[in-house]
This record gives structure tokens, C-alpha cells and sequence, in this order.
């Protein structure tokens, strides 16, 4: 299965940008290019679960439309949170954020796990599809710091 991750440090501590994350996910969506929406339908001690919605530019013209559902599982101690695709269209989406101490700021990591299979279109589809969802990871993690940052 493909992976893909990225790493940033963002200025603020672990804790803020941790709780930030956990508590205020729907908001990072004002802060991504390629989504359009994060709405949470669950929400319980350690445990969310949210529904995204993005788009993601093609060469071939129109945008590609994608959704799925995904639960969180968070970790308070260890400042981890463990998602997986419920329901959506990946054929399987998964992954963790990770959120550490760097000196006066929190170096946050983001690995997505995931697979997608796109009968007879081959590699050249699977090597745009990873572009891709690496250019995700990315704008994640910018995402975020935009958003702890206030910028």
C-alpha cells in the first residue's frame, strides 16, 4: 500500500497545536486548497469521527470530487491521534499525526497510508494519485500551522 508523509514545525507548543487539531478540526478546513469541508458527527472521550470533502485539480480538465468518512482516535498522552477511513472513496485511507516537542515549537507529523484502485488507467493515473495525495499531506500540515499561527 502507498505512504506518503511530510513533517513541519509549527510556533507554538505541542499542547496547543495537539488540541488545536483534536478540537478545532473543522475549522482547518478554511486553511486546505483541497478541501472543501470538515463536519464532525461524532465526537466522544478520545474518539471523533469526521466527514471531509475536497477536490483535487487534474490534467484532465475538471476536478475530481472525493469524500470519506474517517475516525480519529486520540491520544492525549502520547499527543497522537490514529485515523481510519470508515467509509469513502479510498479503498483504504489511513494514518497518524504525531505532535512533538522542537525547541520553543511542536514539530507535527502526518503518514497517510492508502490505496486507491482505478481499473485500466494504470500507473501513470497511480503516479498523479500519489502526487496528489502527498500534496494533501502537505497542505495539511501547512494547513494547520496557518491556523495555529493565525496567519
Amino acid at each position: 500500500m502507498p505512504t506518503v508523509g511530510s513533517q513541519l514545525t509549527i510556533n507554538e507548543s505541542p499542547d496547543v497545536v495537539y488540541e488545536a487539531a483534536r478540537d478545532k478540526i473543522e475549522t482547518l478546513a478554511d486553511f486546505l486548497a483541497n478541501v472543501d469541508s470538515i463536519e464532525v458527527l461524532e465526537r466522544d472521550e478520545g474518539r471523533s469521527v469526521s466527514k471531509w470533502v475536497g477536490q483535487i485539480q487534474t490534467p484532465f480538465g475538471a476536478p475530481l470530487r472525493f469524500s470519506w468518512t474517517e475516525e480519529d482516535i486520540w491520544d492525549d498522552a502520547a499527543r497522537t491521534c490514529t485515523f481510519k477511513q470508515m467509509e469513502g472513496d479510498f479503498d483504504q485511507y489511513d494514518g497518524v499525526w504525531r505532535f512533538g516537542s522542537a525547541g520553543d515549537g511542536c514539530e507535527t507529523h502526518l503518514t497517510i497510508n492508502y490505496a486507491k484502485e482505478i481499473p485500466g488507467l494504470g500507473p501513470l493515473i497511480q503516479n498523479l494519485l500519489h502526487s496528489k495525495v502527498q500534496e494533501m499531506c502537505e497542505d495539511t500540515l501547512n494547513g494547520l500551522k496557518r491556523m495555529v499561527e493565525g496567519g
